[in-house]
């Protein structure tokens, strides 16, 4: 299921272009509700952070274009985040051999599997109950923003679980999280001192 030979990775100008992307759309992939960091521009691409860098990527075509990313950024990051060394179209062509996914496929071809931060994964999923896309995304920006490293563009780096336990569920409440700052915060203390959850 590996298709890394069927593609092409070129170096144009400081920008890296993938060429041969099949199965890959960026708008069912980047705001379906699995990561809530990205944006949509008005011209179709997006920006967002993962793995504490910035990223705008765009997708023509079966070009997928990697703006102002170095090749080491883009090997260490971005091809395993985006899963780009899967061959998803030979997956789906199997999968579509079952009726009961057969429908699936065809209203969402081209979403992703991301190979997110397990650590920014667990406090979005947290932040994630009962709410809607635009809220979490509203709620998690609150946080990078307030308590993440600055970036680029405008862009914060995800908090780290050392930053994040030393806060209490009132500074949680502050970001709008409602009653989910008290699951965060416990999550936190499971995290950082597994024993001590036990006495609470």
């Amino acid at each position: 299921l590996r298709r890394r030979q069927r593609q092409m990775c070129i170096r144009d100008s400081n920008n890296i272009i993938v060429r041969g992307i099949k199965c890959f759309d960026l708008d069912l992939t980047l705001d379906c509700g699995q990561a809530f960091r990205w944006e949509r521009q008005d011209d179709g691409s997006y920006k967002g952070v993962a793995m504490n860098h910035f990223l705008h990527i765009e997708k023509s075509g079966d070009d997928l274009v990697f703006y102002n990313t170095s090749e080491k950024v883009f090997n260490e990051v971005w091809r395993g985040y985006f899963d780009l060394d899967k061959d998803y179209d030979k997956i789906c062509e199997r999968l579509k051999n079952d009726s009961l996914l057969s429908s699936a496929i065809d209203e969402y071809y081209g979403i992703r599997i991301l190979n997110q931060d397990s650590w920014e994964a667990l406090v979005s999923f947290v932040i994630s109950q009962q709410n809607n896309i635009k809220r979490i995304k509203l709620i998690i920006s609150r946080l990078c923003e307030t308590y993440g490293e600055k970036l680029c563009d405008g862009q914060y780096s995800f908090p780290s679980a050392e930053t994040l336990s030393k806060l209490g569920t009132e500074d949680f409440e502050a970001l709008g999280l409602g009653y989910r700052a008290k699951y965060l915060h416990l999550s936190l203390i499971h995290i950082s001192e597994p024993t001590r959850l036990l006495s609470i």
